[in-house]
């Protein structure tokens, strides 16, 4: 059992690393290319989902410099994370809010397997899931909590299942 909860902490690491990787490579980019800014937003919330997964399973983990390629790299409070996925999740959303029906900007279209390039439905998964993580740490920072909670119900939430984000 270890060695399987091993490997699985290993690819857990791998994959977070690429997404990271990823997110780092197209945010380089956008001065020369702001065509694929939308798309670099809903690629932030789609990595605060997945981190805010990865920490609530493990606690603390390698966040700040877990997409750097370090063998080292040192692991972070889950406090911290979630601080910065507040801040992530609010950068994209205000941006995609702004920016949504923006003829210039690309879109994933049919490579989308949440939701087909419906940026809308996006903006509505950034902000559930920042009232969801604002719900975790309501024991534990009640002041945050609310500020991130009441800042997430400003906006349009997922209100039905066939929003939920997932591969059909």
């Amino acid at each position: 059992k270890k060695q399987k909860l091993h490997w699985t902490l290993q690819r857990i690491g791998e994959e977070q690393k690429e997404k990271h990787i990823s997110l780092n490579n197209v945010k380089e980019q956008l001065e020369e290319h702001p065509e694929y800014n939308n798309m670099y937003q809903i690629m932030r919330i789609f990595v605060a989902l997945a981190a805010s997964r990865t920490t609530d399973l493990f606690g603390d983990i390698p966040y700040f410099d877990g997409g750097k390629g370090l063998s080292d790299a040192a692991y972070d409070s889950q406090k911290d994370i979630y601080y910065a996925l507040f801040t992530e999740l609010d950068e994209a959303v205000s941006f995609l809010n702004e920016h949504k029906n923006d003829a210039d900007q690309y879109s994933y279209g049919t490579s989308d397997l949440f939701y087909n390039g419906d940026v809308s439905k996006w903006i509505k998964l950034g902000n559930s899931l920042r009232l969801r993580l604002a719900l975790r740490i309501s024991f534990v920072d009640p002041e945050k909590a609310k500020a991130e909670g009441e800042a997430a119900l400003r906006g349009e939430l997922l209100s039905s299942n066939e929003e939920t984000a997932g591969i059909p």
